[in-house]
């Protein structure tokens, strides 16, 4: 009779166990990937969140020597690649980022490359 009890509750703490140490490694690893790359010197947030197929805000306003961190949070791959060429974050899955310091004034228009309508523009003064 106890071998009858005994196997469903460590079956059951087991998994227990499995879906705690999923989620301390799920939140480690997108705290990690949040501050990866951010050399803001000024300790400014600027975030824009990848959502819905589209940046938000689609545009942003910073000063020079402020970065921008790019956070998607769609189930897709999605870039933040500037038109112009100063900027590529290459494909940021779910959950991850990319952050640009921004070292002169200036109108900096992007885009998704895999999704080129998905537009945004960071204002630097």
């Amino acid at each position: 009779m106890k071998k009858n009890f005994i196997v469903p509750v460590i079956v059951v703490a087991l998994v227990l166990i499995g879906i705690l140490l999923y989620l301390s490694y799920t939140k480690t690893n997108n705290a990690n990937t949040l501050n990866q790359g951010n050399d803001n010197e000024n300790n400014q947030e600027n975030l824009v969140f990848i959502e819905d197929f589209s940046f938000g805000p689609e545009e942003i306003e910073i000063n020079v020597g402020e970065s921008v961190t790019w956070i998607n949070r769609d189930s897709v791959g999605h870039t933040a690649t500037s038109d112009s060429g100063e900027f590529d974050s290459s494909v940021l899955g779910n959950g991850q980022s990319f952050s640009f310091t921004f070292r002169d004034a200036g109108e900096f228009s992007y885009h998704c490359t895999p999704h080129p309508y998905m537009k945004g523009k960071i204002i630097v003064r």
